[in-house]
Formats: C-alpha cells, structure tokens, sequence
C-alpha cells in the first residue's frame, strides 16, 4: 500500500546509529522506516559512491512523519559532489563504480549502527568483474564456475529467522540483569548494557546462497569455486570432507601471484576466496563435502557441515581435469615502491563498567544475574610496556564483555566512530598499516578504497618473531584476519582523495563503534572538506536531545548524557550560540562549555568599524545586535 516496513529485526536505540526520527536512545526496539546505504566492497571508487554509513536514506513510502529525517547527514553534500547529482531523489543514492581489474567483489548495506540487522536479514550480493588486464582464459566457466556465498543463521521453529532481542551473558543464556539506564547494586552508575545489541550473533545452521546445507551435483570435472563469506559474525575453518587439498588461485581483489595448495583455510567475515577443485578422480555417486571446524561438537557433528558435491557420471563438455592456469604474478605492482611511513591502528574492547555476572567458579545452578565486583588494574602484555587495562576480580565475576568495540592510535586512545579524525594518508604515498589486537579474538579489518598486501604477523607473546602471512593471502586484499594479542602489518597505496572507513567486518562490533573514518589528502596534504565537515559538523546529529529540553529545570541529566555532545546541537540557552566543539554534561546539570568556539561574531554593547568586519569597507561605526554585527549600513 506504499507505507514502509519496518525491521524483522529488532534495532537497538541505544548504539550510535541513524536514528532517523531523533528519538535519542531509547531502550526500546525501533519500529520506524529503514535507513539504506549500499556499500561496494573492495571498489575503489570515489568517496560518494563509496556507501558511506552516514550516506543513508528511507525508502519513499506515504507515511514517512513528518519529522524524520529522510537522510543522512552527508547525503545532500555526496549529492552535490556527484557528477550525477541530478539523478539522486530524496530517497536514493547513484554510485560510479569504475572497477577495472578482474576481481570477485561484493555489495552490502552500510547504514550507521544497523549494518548487522539489514545484511543478517539478506542485504548482500556478489559483484564479479570480469575482463581487464588481469584476467585470464580458460578457467571453468558457465556451469563449472560456481558462486558461493556462504553464512550462518538459526531458526525458530516456525521457520522465521531468529535474531537475539536482548543481550546474552558470557554463558549465552539470556542476561537476567540491569540494562539501559537501569540502577546496580554496586552504586557504579546506571547499567551501561545494551538492551538488544549482543557482540556477536552465532548461527547453528550454514546457508550457501541461501539454502540450508545444499547438495550440488557435479561432473567428474574441474569446477571454479567464487566464495565469498557474508556471516554477521561467524568465522569459518574451512576443510574438505575427503582430506584433499584447496587449489586457491585468488582472493579478494583477484588473482594470487601463483596458485597454493593448502588442507585447511581460515576463511573471514567479508573475504573471498577462487578456488579450483577437481572431481575427475571421483566415481560416480561420490560424495565429496565442504566442511569447517566447528570446535567440539559431539552428538552434533552437522554443525561441521556447509555443503556436498554429488559426482554423475561424464565430463559434460569441460575438460577432463583442472590445469592450474599462470597467474599474473603481479601482485606488488599495485603497492610499488618503498612506504614512507608506519601507522599503528589498535583494537580494543571496552568490558562494562558497572554490570558483573558470576564467573564459572560460582555454583552450578544459581541465576544468572548482576554480582558485585571491584576492578583491578591488570597487565595486558609486556609487549605493550606501561599500558594497563581494567580487568575485574575475577573472584566476584567476570563483566559483560565487549559492550563497546574500538580503534584508535594509541592504546591509550581509543576512539568512536564520530570522533575527529586522526589518521590522514596522502594521496599516492605507499604506507605500511600495523594493525594491533590489544584483546582475546580475532577481528577481520575492512579498509575502504584500498587493495592492499599482507607483510607479515606478530605475537605479544613471541616478541621479536616474525610470522609470515598465510599461502591464500598473497594476494590483493581488502579484509585482512588481525588475531588475538598480537597485530597484522600491511602495505597500502590509496588512489583517491576523500573520506573512507576502516572498521572491523564482525558486524555486530562494526555497529557499536569499531570503525573509524579516516582522510586520504591531496599529495600537498589538503584536506578535503568532507574530512573537515566530519571534524566539525557530523556525528550524531541527535545526540543533544530535542527542543523538550529547553523547558527542563537542568540542561542535561549527567546519569544518561554521558561522553561528549556537539556544542552547535545544543539547546535552551545555548542553541545557536557555538559552531564548533564538544561540550559535556556536569553533576549539577548543566553543559561544560569550555570546549565549544562561539559562533558569534560580537558582544552587546560592543561597536566596531566596517572596515574591522570581514568582508566589509568603511569608516561608518556599527554596533552588535546580540550575536552579529548590524552590518547592513556598510559597504562591501
């Protein structure tokens, strides 16, 4: 009837997110339309093509309210910076892809804080270019060239997916406890626990293009294998059932410099993989299958399993075996030359700090709810000298882990996703990227607009050792595996001038924070006023609250208001009065200012000459209205 949908899944308010309707965060599920943005993953395009998270907007239904924002905040300025500017309409976005090199890439939602719930829900789609001066003839084609697109799930027992919609405690029973804005019992502040949001969302059914666990029939032929792993959160150690090897010929962003043979595969959120296998030494009625390692799983041994080839019999009009093709080998012409410099990017996880659950250690049987813990200071890693983290007793309880997932440069500052920007390559330089796990698990790193090449790995606890990067990464990427207490070096050369994302591709983390803008600048080190725009103007653009505010007694309440706020989105006494900055809310309820650059010009009472006010001429003496010169008597 031309009225929206909402979600199937719930959306959590509480994350830095759209927030369409400026509703603040609410620990209630949003039931309102859904903000869209299409990522191309692994293109190399311009910045307004690029599916920036901010970039969203609704779909055009009839009962849209009236005050919702039908986008998001750099819509309107991609919008103008596009050649196709007079294409975009209020609900839409046109992008430019100009990929050239044959590569297995891929598209997705991207919208800020709701990525997890559209592309759980199906938002995703393969993107093969084909032809350029990397491709090469005669490989499996047609029906012998299979894409693979590879996920979990879970289902409820009507059939309908099945998605958490509430948090789960560090056993993955529901979390029986305070949430959102909710009191604890040891006086540390209102719970900081989502009410919804989970760190990671594990299904117990794999999916291949869809369908639960297919079967494939296949002749006894040499076929080409295009996966591509789109799991929310689920990572993949990928084995054949038969204990033959992969023949991996390519990766993200195409072919490797020359074919590897390897028997298992750590296989990553948002990665691809071009793999040749052959069947030809197969009888017909052969059931070959595709497998992971799953962990201990007895009694429930199909949680190994992702999909089965069922050999007939005859060769169909492929050839009869694989011949591993001559690969490019031109892997390192992408990032030539020597890096100019080193940036250190790390990953840290931020455990709550006012909600504790049992640890193990308490008796079996007893609810699961909040405990009382105190906090110690503990050594993360002698590798990391003189940095410590909180970490708590682990005789009370251990915290909700990971309510917040984060990058920054220094392992002291760790930072959101609307943050100043602090990293800002040059346009052209080749850099080396250290990426750093300051914690336990890994994240798969996604950095935009760049293919870059794997250097090498590092343990904290083996310092000094160096570990060279896996056989099926010598290749182009564009997602690279950053494991636990330790980091991942890679080398990089970015092409085009604007504003990008890093971001871990565990989506559930993407979501509440670990991603991180940053700024490629012209070869002189001009920032691009997108990158400028995001220093001073973007954010959460309903982080202040609404004009409901103004008739409260206090400004702000310091039990909810907490971190830092825009100075140019407040309101009462201060709206319209800063334009840049960021303020925070005091005990007694009202705005810390200090931060926050004024936006007027003058002071009542104070006079000037024209000639004294930019943009003016003359000797005529004018006075200040408030906020502003009256400058309308002078000349220009």
């Amino acid at each position: 009837n031309g009225d929206y949908v909402s979600h199937m899944f719930p959306i959590d308010q509480t994350l830095h997110w759209a927030n369409p309707g400026c509703t603040g965060h609410l620990s209630d599920a949003y039931q309102g339309p859904i903000p869209l943005v299409t990522h191309f993953h692994g293109g190399r395009t311009n910045e307004w093509s690029d599916g920036h998270p901010d970039n969203w907007v609704l779909p055009n239904a009839n009962n849209i309210p009236e005050d919702y924002r039908r986008q998001g905040p750099v819509w309107e300025t991609f919008r103008d910076m596009s050649p196709y500017s007079d294409e975009w309409t209020d609900n839409s976005v046109v992008s430019d892809y100009m990929e050239t090199k044959a590569s297995h890439l891929w598209f997705h939602d991207h919208a800020v804080g709701t990525t997890r719930v559209s592309v759980h829900a199906g938002l995703v789609g393969n993107y093969f270019v084909r032809g350029g001066d990397r491709e090469i003839e005669g490989l499996p084609a047609g029906q012998y060239e299979l894409p693979l697109t590879i996920f979990d799930r879970s289902f409820n027992e009507d059939g309908t997916m099945w998605f958490p919609d509430g948090p789960l405690d560090t056993s993955g029973q529901t979390f029986d406890g305070p949430t959102w804005g909710q009191p604890t019992c040891n006086g540390a502040g209102p719970s900081d626990i989502h009410p919804i949001w989970n760190p990671g969302v594990d299904g117990n059914v794999i999916l291949v293009n869809g369908a639960a666990w297919p079967v494939h029939e296949v002749y006894q032929a040499c076929y080409r294998l295009r996966l591509l792993q789109a799991s929310t959160a689920k990572a993949f150690q990928l084995y054949w059932g038969d204990g033959r090897s992969f023949t991996v010929i390519g990766s993200d962003h195409g072919f490797l410099n020359e074919a590897k043979e390897v028997q298992e595969i750590e296989f990553l959120n948002g990665e691809r993989l071009d793999i040749l296998v052959d069947f030809s030494d197969k009888n017909p009625g052969d059931e070959i299958e595709l497998l992971h390692n799953a962990g201990d799983c007895e009694g429930q041994e199909w949680r190994h399993k992702i999909m089965k080839f069922v050999v007939k019999a005859g060769t169909g009009d492929a050839g009869s075996s694989c011949v591993v093709p001559q690969l490019p080998n031109d892997v390192d012409n992408e990032n030539p030359g020597e890096p100019v410099r080193v940036r250190r990017i790390f990953l840290a996880a931020s455990p709550s700090v006012s909600v504790v659950v049992p640890s193990s250690s308490l008796e079996s049987g007893q609810t699961v709810g909040e405990q009382c813990g105190s906090w110690d200071p503990f050594p993360l890693s002698a590798g990391l000298t003189g940095f410590r983290m909180p970490l708590p007793n682990r005789e009370g309880g251990i915290p909700m882990p990971g309510i917040l997932f984060q990058l920054g440069n220094s392992p002291t500052n760790m930072q959101r996703y609307s943050d100043p920007i602090t990293e800002y390559p040059p346009v052209g330089d080749v850099e080396v990227w250290e990426f750093i796990n300051l914690g336990p698990g890994t994240h798969p790193i996604h950095v935009h607009e760049g293919a870059f090449t794997v250097i090498d790995r590092f343990e904290f606890a083996k310092p000094g050792e160096v570990i060279e990067r896996q056989p099926w990464e010598d290749g182009l990427k564009d997602v690279v595996a950053v494991h636990a207490f330790g980091g991942t070096r890679i080398k990089v050369q970015f092409r085009r001038v604007g504003l990008y994302m890093m971001h871990c591709h565990i989506l559930t983390h993407e979501d509440n924070d670990m991603m991180r803008p940053f700024c490629i600048t012209e070869e002189d080190g001009t920032i691009p006023k997108t990158c400028l725009m995001h220093n001073d103007e973007w954010g959460d653009p309903c982080s202040s609250g609404s004009e409901e505010s103004e008739a409260k007694e206090t400004e702000c309440n310091p039990e909810k208001d907490t971190g830092k706020f825009k100075c140019k989105k407040l309101v009462g006494q201060h709206k319209g009065k800063f334009k840049k900055g960021t303020a925070t809310c005091k005990k007694n309820g009202s705005w810390n200012v200090d931060n926050c650059q004024s936006a007027c010009e003058c002071e009542e009472g104070q006079t000037i000459k024209c000639k004294n006010v930019k943009g003016f001429k003359g000797n005529r003496e004018i006075s200040c209205d408030g906020c502003n010169w009256k400058s309308g008597k002078c000349k220009t």
